[in-house]
């Protein structure tokens, strides 16, 4: 299974960060679909994003590291670990749910 997150703007925030609002979707059914109760932001420090621009890169070099930094702070969200670990979980099942656990 695979995730991606589709950037669809930024705005500044008080606090010092870009908000990047966001659609994250997975395609556990084989087609590209929203992740449930995923995020509709993802916020990071302006001063991060700034080092990163002004670094002596080429501009290609620069979009790579911004896409890391983003893929960083994107793939830390509970949610899309907790995503992930369940796909895991899932393969690992072979019969599926429920499953039975004597206690």
């Amino acid at each position: 299974m695979a995730y991606r997150i589709i950037i669809t703007d930024t705005t500044p925030t008080d606090t010092g960060m870009i908000r990047f609002g966001c659609l994250i979707e997975s395609d556990k059914t084989g087609t590209w679909q929203a992740l449930p109760a995923a995020p509709l932001y993802i916020d990071i420090r302006a001063e991060q994003l700034l080092a990163v621009i002004r670094q002596p890169l080429n501009a290609a070099e620069k979009r790579a590291e911004l896409l890391a930094t983003f893929k960083s702070h994107t793939r830390a969200l509970p949610l899309l670990i907790a995503a992930i670990a369940i796909d895991q979980i899932d393969t690992l099942l072979p019969v599926g749910w429920p499953i039975t656990v004597n206690l």
